[in-house]
């Protein structure tokens, strides 16, 4: 699954991008709906 870890780099890029140090809120949010991705390409 090489498209979908490339596809998934990008959506991680792209996120982290957007959040910025005072917002840890985002940020928390962000790394759950990233484990919630990575569990969906693990599959």
């Amino acid at each position: 699954m090489e498209i979908s870890s490339r596809c998934f780099m990008q959506i991680f890029e792209h996120v982290r991008c957007r959040i910025s140090l005072d917002d840890y809120n985002d940020l928390l949010t962000s790394r759950i709906y990233m484990v919630y991705l990575l569990h969906q390409f693990g599959r």
